[in-house]
């Protein structure tokens, strides 16, 4: 989702202030530990400790983040805070990310605090800083996620943490790691709403737990897994709670790319990625991106689709996706690539910006970048990416994730429908209408008027028949027929005949065949029914619509009528309407880089202890 969703609390435009308070702030945050003041409108520390204050107004959460800006590069450390509670107190926990500077690298840490004792989680993320760039922190669920902007740049999310420890609203706010130089400024945060996506990001061969996704029940969990050194992707990872592959497949490359989902059931607890074995990979580097969609933002029950591009050099570039199982809707679409190596994506698109993320893959891993946006669109196409390397293999998706709510259809006027896959229908129509159903079928009609009724392969009719009208049984038939006035009736094969017929009467039935259609018929009518259909379509007017494949048809025909029905068949129709349905459709409408300096790391767990 986009960051940061909330505005600025504090600009610090005004007169100097020690420590630090304007009634919505409290310094410190740690017992016994320094306070925060303003100094010529930036935010400094007082004394070489750690110092620190907390928005007091209020807490925000648990889904909540905060952010600030760097006046002035510190030459030790600068953070910002989510979920604190306890402040003051001697037993604070909750979370900061913080920027450690250093004359080599600077990079990012996030520390998790239990009664004021911080622990490091998982390893820290390189990034360099300057005066000006902006940093910040985002708690939603169980997934902490850090960002970093420039200052002339966007917004971008540079990796996730486990955040599932503490869980409950807390304070935010901002501090220095033993800093005296450090200046921040343009304080925001508070709560936030999720959008319609949650992501988590592993680079370098990080691990993954269902804890840290946080699926409920009916929960979509996308999971999009990379490795180097071109092993096939293989098996049905997740062990207990597997997940179900719907990428195109492996590709002859020296990076493989696999998109994953599972549909939650809130029962999926413990480890999903464990190493690359989990994949069926041997010894190869790997990266993964996660993302899970609330059950009220997606459909429900229709699979993720994908579309993929790959090259051998070049710029990557997502393709368009047109998915097969829905129209024009408002799509959820994520743009994702992997790249062997590290290329440094920065964007996937115009609208790709505001939900970019971004994995670097160590010294020779696979990077994973990522972005979502949502379009009411049959179809998209999310540009190309723009990255600074161009020499390595890339894999691109486009993925789609339909949106909630089924078509549920009522038409009146002049109308064709068309539906493939099997789909469950149950048509009213009236005006012009049509339909013809073939192989098995159970014929139910009531027709009026001139009628021409043929069924093949397995049928079972009972007819009366009003005015014209014929009726011929081949093969193995069972009728019973009194004939009155002008009537024609052939059996061949074993049969006996079972029609009641007034005027001049034909009926035909082909294969073995016990009649069981109830047929009054006055008018003239074309009805058309194939294939394993069951209708539920109101609809009024001209329509047109096939049916193809085993059809369970209940029709009453009026007016104008012709029905020629061979499939299992039972159908409503009303006046002259054509339905066209095909097959089963439903309508309710490599190598690690060598980590930054750990001497660094372990002083500022120290220096906090």
């Amino acid at each position: 989702m986009a960051f940061p969703t909330t505005d600025l609390l504090d600009e610090f435009n005004r007169a100097n202030e020690n420590p630090l308070g304007n009634g919505d702030w409290t310094c410190p945050l740690f017992s016994g530990a320094d306070t925060i003041s303003i100094v010529s409108q930036v935010v400094a520390p007082n004394g070489t400790g750690i110092a620190s204050g907390y928005w007091d107004n209020t807490t925000f959460g648990p889904d909540a983040e905060a952010y600030a800006t760097i006046s002035t590069k510190a030459t030790i450390g600068e953070f910002v805070f989510v979920r604190m509670t306890s402040p003051g107190g001697g037993a604070t926990d909750g979370y900061i990310c913080e920027i450690v500077t250093d004359a080599g690298a600077d990079f990012f840490v996030v520390l998790r605090f239990d009664n004021d004792v911080p622990t490091l989680l998982d390893s820290p993320i390189e990034q360099e800083v300057s005066a000006g760039d902006s940093f910040g922190i985002e708690a939603i669920d169980s997934t902490l996620t850090v960002y970093y902007k420039a200052a002339a740049g966007s917004w971008t999310a540079l990796d996730t943490r486990d955040g599932s420890a503490y869980t409950s609203a807390g304070y935010i706010g901002l501090g220095f790691d033993t800093e005296v130089n450090g200046r921040l400024d343009d304080f925001g945060g508070g709560d936030v709403v999720p959008g319609p996506i949650t992501r988590t990001t592993g680079a370098d061969n990080s691990t993954l737990t269902w804890e840290t996704i946080g699926g409920s029940a009916g929960d979509l969990a996308i999971i999009l897994f990379a490795n180097d050194g071109g092993d096939d992707q293989s098996g049905t990872p997740g062990g207990s709670y597997p997940i179900t592959r719907f990428d195109p497949g492996n590709v002859a490359s020296t990076v493989e790319f696999g998109a994953y989902y599972r549909i939650c059931t809130g029962s999926e607890t413990g480890t999903l990625i464990a190493n690359e074995g989990t994949f069926g990979v041997t010894g190869e580097e790997y990266s993964w991106h996660a993302f899970k969609i609330l059950a009220a933002n997606w459909h429900g029950t229709t699979a993720p689709e994908c579309a993929r591009a790959t090259g051998e050099t070049g710029t990557a570039d997502p393709p368009e996706l047109d998915p097969s199982g829905w129209g024009t809707e408002e799509t959820i679409w994520i743009a994702a690539v992997t790249r062997d190596d590290n290329d440094g994506f920065s964007s996937l698109g115009a609208n790709y910006v505001d939900n970019f993320g971004y994995s670097a893959g160590g010294s020779s891993g696979p990077e994973i970048a990522s972005s979502w946006y949502t379009n009411e669109a049959a179809s998209e196409d999310p540009g190309t990416s723009t990255h600074t390397g161009t020499a390595e293999e890339y894999i691109a998706f486009t993925i789609g994730v339909r949106p909630p709510g089924a078509a549920e259809v009522a038409k009146d006027g002049s109308d064709t429908a068309t539906l493939s896959e099997a789909a469950t229908i149950g048509a009213a129509v009236a005006e012009t209408d049509s339909g013809t159903a073939a192989e098995s079928l159970v014929l139910a009609a009531a027709i009026t008027g001139s009628d021409t009724a043929t069924a093949t392969e397995t049928g079972v009719a009972v007819q009366s028949v009003t005015g014209t009208d014929t009726a011929s049984l081949a093969e193995t038939v069972t009728i019973a027929v009194s004939l009155t006035a002008t009537e024609t009736g052939t059996l061949v094969g074993a049969g006996s005949l079972g029609v009641v017929v007034g005027g001049s009467d034909t009926g035909t039935l082909v294969d073995a065949g016990a009649a069981t259609s109830a047929i009054p018929k006055a008018g003239t009518d074309t009805g058309t029914l194939a294939s394993t259909v069951a209708v539920g379509v109101a609809v009024a007017g001209v329509d047109a619509g096939t049916l193809a494949e085993s059809a369970v048809v209940a029709v009453a025909l009026t007016a104008s009528d012709t029905t020629t029905l061979a499939d299992a068949t039972s159908n409503a129709l009303v006046d002259s309407d054509t339905a066209a349905l095909t097959e089963a459709t439903e309508i309710d409408e490599d190598e690690v880089a060598p980590p930054p300096p750990t001497y660094l790391v372990t002083e500022l767990v120290m220096d906090f202890v």
